[in-house]
């Protein structure tokens, strides 16, 4: 490591500003909150990219109680695609690990709109 590479941006800093410079206000909130109470708080033990039963439950009662559209969530899926994307090129793969959580969790939250 270089005296330079202190001057440069974490890839945390990277990947929350290139967030909110693709109107992902939402996702770089949330990753914030992620990095500040650990990425993994509640993925399953041995599959940091998804979540635990129990808390995969919660998160769709929740969309379900706040009536989330069909659309909203297929547009969720994309934007949550997006952050992925962003944080696996900035190298943080903590934060795509988070965010493909919530990609597989709107997913099984459409397939059960459509059921």
């Amino acid at each position: 490591m270089g005296i330079l590479d202190w001057f440069k941006p974490s890839p945390f800093n990277k990947a929350h500003s290139m967030l909110k410079q693709s109107n992902l206000v939402p996702q770089a909130m949330l990753l914030k909150q992620a990095a500040s109470h650990g990425y993994t708080t509640f993925s399953k033990p041995d599959d940091p990219t998804t979540f635990t039963d129990s808390h995969k439950d919660v998160e769709l009662k929740m969309l379900s109680a706040q009536k989330v559209s069909m659309m909203a969530a297929v547009m969720s899926i994309g934007r949550f695609q997006k952050a992925v994307e962003i944080c696996e090129e900035c190298g943080l793969s903590d934060g795509a690990n988070l965010f493909k959580q919530y990609v597989d969790l709107y997913k099984i939250y459409v397939k059960k709109l459509s059921d």
